[in-house]
């Protein structure tokens, strides 16, 4: 309200008709400041989500070429041992020291192996896979662990690998 309606108010004249077309448009140009100004919004939290989309990208890039890296040696080796021994070379024990230098590696980035093998223990299907498709145990039935279980950082990748126990302690099937 202006100096001018003040006026006319106190005077007790009567208040002129409201301008419906300079409201109408007023109201137009503000609707169309709104719509730019939330574009802008839009444009502006694509292009931040695209720029941690980069950045989760080549920070993962960069973990997984370091591990590479220091996983590059021994699988070179391992690679050269694979090819010896498929030209009829006689086995040697660098694999397994090979394989124990990988298993390091992997342990330091927060691979973990859960499981003794040869141990009999209770099944449990959140736990243990049966490597046999014909039979699965109940919970509670002793198995034998074959193959270990492997966990990256606390999250299961791979459940330990058993067999149904025949009694013998988990000799036999070997």
């Amino acid at each position: 309200m202006g100096l001018r309606d003040l006026w006319r108010r106190l005077r007790g004249e009567p208040a002129p008709a409201p301008d419906w077309k300079r409201e109408a448009s007023l109201l137009r140009q503000r609707v169309h400041e709104l719509e730019t100004q939330l574009e802008q919004a839009r444009r502006h939290l694509e292009y931040a989500r695209q720029t941690e989309q980069n950045r989760t990208a080549a920070t993962t890039d960069a973990l997984l070429e370091s591990l590479l890296l220091e996983l590059a040696t021994p699988l070179s080796q391992l690679g050269a041992q694979l090819h010896l021994a498929a030209q009829g070379a006689p086995p040697t024990d660098a694999p397994l020291k090979l394989a124990r230098q990988i298993l390091r590696t992997l342990e330091a980035w927060g691979v973990t192996l859960e499981g003794t093998l040869g141990a009999v223990e209770p099944y449990h299907p959140e736990r243990h896979m049966p490597l046999s498709a014909d039979s699965e145990p109940h919970i509670g039935q002793p198995v034998v662990v074959r193959l270990q279980g492997v966990f990256y950082k606390g999250k299961r990748l791979r459940k330990i690998g058993v067999e149904c126990d025949d009694g013998d302690g988990g000799t036999s099937g070997r």
